[in-house]
């Protein structure tokens, strides 16, 4: 007998621990059951102990949400049917992702272009006397010489400057809450009835504990659903105890 199992990794965040949580649902299949399921290998330790209605086949046709740790990577599915043992595996690593690197280091600066400043050299200009020209005139023949001016005083001395770079800007975290309904799945402790609860936050209850509702009954918890499933919308109250008495 061919059995198949779906799988829907939803790798959520619960108080504080990652955990992986499934949806194990059964296909339609001629079988009654029972069926047990179990994490990482086939024992009484690795169980899973969702409640009684885990092994009723009405309840995984429905589907069956199962919380593993982190470290598990296999879920087994075991048909009881007539006495045999017939076992379903599936995988559920989760693959590790490929690090971003990302390249750091400081920020260079051009070195600046310095112009020297000063005073520019002003040449002294040549003095011509004048008055009476004496009897006969001699005007001497060639160029006029000029005089070469050497400036004085201290050569100037080019000093750069040295721009630091801003430091980094401050980032501030931010948390935010974000509201998860999610409606629980409820096995009646004196029946084989399945119902659902009304809406709750997620993390309101946690599987395997006992609740009662009005009129006096006592119910388990079985799973949760995040989608509404139009069912009684049972108003339930904690116990403080797990499993039906």
């Amino acid at each position: 007998m061919e059995l198949e199992i779906i799988l829907h990794n939803l790798s959520i965040f619960i108080y504080n621990n990652m955990a992986k949580t499934f949806l194990i649902t059964l296909t339609p299949t001629d079988s009654p059951g029972p069926f047990n399921i179990y994490y990482n290998t086939i024992s009484d330790a690795t169980l899973i102990p969702a409640s009684p209605s885990s092994s009723i086949k009405s309840s995984l046709l429905l589907g069956i949400y199962v919380i593993v740790a982190d470290d598990v990577n296999n879920i087994y599915l075991e048909n009881l049917a007539n006495g045999c043992g017939n076992f379903e595996e599936v995988n559920i690593s989760t693959p590790t992702p490929t690090p971003t690197v990302t390249l750091s280091g400081p920020t260079l600066t051009p070195t600046p272009t310095v112009t020297p400043s000063g005073p520019t050299p002003t040449p002294t200009p040549t003095v011509i006397p004048s008055g009476p020209t004496p009897t006969p005139t001699v005007t001497p023949s060639g160029p006029t010489p000029t005089p070469t001016v050497t400036p004085s005083g201290p050569t100037p001395t080019n000093t750069p400057t040295t721009t630091e770079p801003p430091p980094p800007p401050t980032t501030t975290p931010t948390t935010t809450t974000t509201y998860l309904a999610n409606w629980y799945q409820l096995g009646n402790c004196g029946s084989d009835i399945t119902e659902y609860s009304a809406e709750y936050q997620f993390g309101t209850f946690a599987i395997n504990d006992r609740v009662t509702s009005p009129g006096g009954n006592t119910w388990v918890i079985l799973g949760y659903i995040f989608g509404n499933p139009a069912g009684l919308d049972l108003i339930i109250t904690p116990t403080g105890q797990q499993f039906c008495p």
